[in-house]
């Protein structure tokens, strides 16, 4: 098994408290020997985004609505397998993403967030390491194709109308 990262099943979410109000679980993380934890949800219309303590009140939450929110898709190709969703609340955009080494020998599991004003990041926050669960299995794919979206094939087009 791989260390670093849990995976859920599609379609299902970890037993906890905070995915369990959110819906179903696509990432989340814990920063700070456990201190703090971010994850980001989907329900029926919305990717939530939540920060703050472990097992207490977030100190943010970002409802976005499924057809506006920045997700990346892993592309296919390259040496590790990942994916990126982006939640803005005004000018600042929180980027967290997760991913793997498809390299079976290496401790592989990675993720983070990328916090960015106006386009330039100005934190960085890495996962702590076992921490990170990924639903990887395309939920929010699917919810996108569910509203009329196919994914462009590169971060340049993004998500555009089905044809």
């Amino acid at each position: 098994m791989r260390r670093g990262i849990t995976f859920t099943a599609i379609g299902l979410f970890a037993a906890t408290s905070a995915a369990a109000e959110c819906g179903s679980q696509i990432m989340a993380c814990t920063f700070d020997n456990g201190a703090k934890t971010a994850e980001i949800c989907l329900s029926d219309d919305l990717v939530t985004y939540t920060y703050g303590p472990t097992g207490g009140d977030p100190d943010l939450v970002i409802d976005t609505p499924i057809e506006t929110v920045d997700y990346r898709p892993w592309s296919g190709v390259g040496a590790s397998i990942w994916e990126t969703i982006v939640v803005f609340n005004g000018e600042t955009g929180y980027q967290m993403t997760a991913g793997f080494e498809r390299d079976p020998d290496r401790d592989a599991g990675y993720g983070g967030i990328s916090v960015q004003q106006n386009g330039s990041e100005i934190n960085y926050l890495t996962c702590d390491p076992d921490s990170i669960d990924w639903s990887y299995g395309n939920l929010l794919a699917k919810a996108k194709r569910d509203r009329g979206l196919c994914w462009g094939g590169t971060p340049e087009e993004g998500w555009v109308a089905c044809e």
